[in-house]
């Protein structure tokens, strides 16, 4: 079975950094995953450059007024699919395998 993974970033006024993050999700060598983008009350239209860059059905958009990155974080493990997950800033990215490999050691451990 191939287990899904949800991947949730928070996202406020993330600019490009955004963008450099969407490319790392959507490079993962493990393509089984969703990835939830809280938008938490941007104003710089970074999420709606994301929406127009990346059309990947994977991705899911969900919003909220500014109330910090927690409540965001918890919004979208609310609508998460996945059995595993995994949190990603905006500003963060993940190396080509990080999914296989924490996937790897979380069903061996």
């Amino acid at each position: 079975m191939i287990e899904l993974i949800t991947i949730i970033t928070p996202a406020r006024n993330a600019g490009n950094a955004l963008l450099e993050a969407a490319e790392s999700v959507l490079t993962q060598s493990y393509i089984n995953w969703e990835w939830i983008v809280v938008d938490n009350g941007s104003t710089d239209g970074s999420i709606e450059t994301l929406k127009k860059t990346f059309s990947d059905p994977r991705i899911k958009f969900l919003s909220e007024e500014e109330e910090g990155v927690s409540k965001a974080r918890n919004k979208g493990m609310a609508h998460m699919g996945g059995s595993f997950l995994c949190f990603l800033d905006a500003d963060d990215r993940l190396p080509e395998n990080s999914l296989s490999s924490r996937l790897e050691v979380l069903k061996n451990d």
